[in-house]
């Protein structure tokens, strides 16, 4: 009976052990269970962190592009004149007609030498190149803007100054300005076009303005003339001035004298004048005028007809 019991005692403590061993295993695998369920929730949570700061930040870079669009918008559209302006040396000669027909060529000029309108890619050179050549009779032209804050393009204009009135073959009269440019236009408001030195070209060839027709020596030479002759012909002023073939030499029609005078440009007026004077003497004393001319074009000495 003892035995029995022994026996019956050890089957309790043995069921009681096993009992508590499957307990712990139980709660081992409840806790690792909760540490897996645990960790698949903060992995979760990471992932649904990280979409939300990919969100964020993919709406972040929207917005930024959008405020980059809206001010590179903005900024195009200032930087593109609405409105052109110019000013010019013309005054009184500027009409209303002739203020829309270069005030319209320079827009135009304008947007073919700039992409899209914008002021900071004009194209400068090309620019003024292509308004000078349009208009033979600009000089210089010159712009300025405040763009972005104002959307207005100033041009300034100055026109050519005519010192002498230019005939050739064509029958057309135009003007040279102190750099022998010929142009058809004269709006200088200061010249009076009665008084400019009329040039007659018998070379025979029609140039185009906007070209070079005489040297810079010529148009000092001739611009000189008026002043050389004064003590010769008193009182008496150029009726024109002949430039034929041969560009060295400038033939002189003075006022109500029968006869041209040949100047050589070659040599200096100050020393042809002279023995015009003495010429013009020597005829007078012996009661003999030329017909057709006087040359003077070889040094020392004085040729007449």
């Amino acid at each position: 009976m003892i035995k029995d019991k022994k026996q019956t005692t050890r089957a309790r403590y043995n069921r009681a052990t096993n009992g508590q061993s499957l307990f712990r295993r139980n709660a081992a695998i409840s806790s690792t269970n909760r540490s897996i369920e645990q960790h698949k929730k903060t992995v979760t949570q990471r992932q649904i962190e990280k979409k939300q700061s990919i969100q964020v930040r993919k709406i972040k870079i929207t917005i930024f592009a959008a405020i980059v669009l809206v001010f590179a918008a903005i900024l195009f559209y200032r930087f593109q004149p609405r409105d052109f302006s110019f000013s010019s040396n013309a005054s009184s000669r500027m009409t209303a007609q002739k203020y829309d027909m270069y005030n319209n060529a320079i827009e135009k000029q304008y947007f073919s030498h700039t992409i899209a309108g914008q002021y900071w890619l004009l194209d400068e050179v090309a620019f003024k190149n292509a308004v000078l050549k349009q208009f033979p009779e600009i000089q210089s032209i010159e712009y300025s803007s405040i763009m972005p804050v104002g959307n207005r393009l100033n041009v300034q204009i100055r026109f050519r100054k005519p010192i002498f009135a230019w005939h050739d073959a064509s029958g057309s009269s135009k003007y040279i300005d102190g750099s022998g440019v010929l142009f058809d236009v004269n709006l200088d408001a200061v010249i009076d076009e009665k008084s400019l030195v009329n040039v007659d070209d018998q070379s025979g060839i029609v140039l185009d303005s906007g070209t070079s027709v005489i040297s810079d020596k010529t148009i000092r030479f001739i611009g000189q003339l008026h002043k050389g002759i004064a003590p010769v012909f008193v009182g008496k002023s150029i009726v024109k001035v002949i430039v034929p073939a041969s560009t060295r030499e400038v033939h002189v029609q003075i006022k109500d004298v029968p006869y041209i005078v040949k100047f050589s440009t070659e040599r200096s007026l100050e020393s042809q004048t002279g023995e015009l004077k003495s010429l013009i003497e020597y005829l007078v004393a012996n009661k003999f005028t030329p017909g057709e001319y006087v040359d003077l074009r070889v040094s020392n000495k004085a040729f007449y007809r």
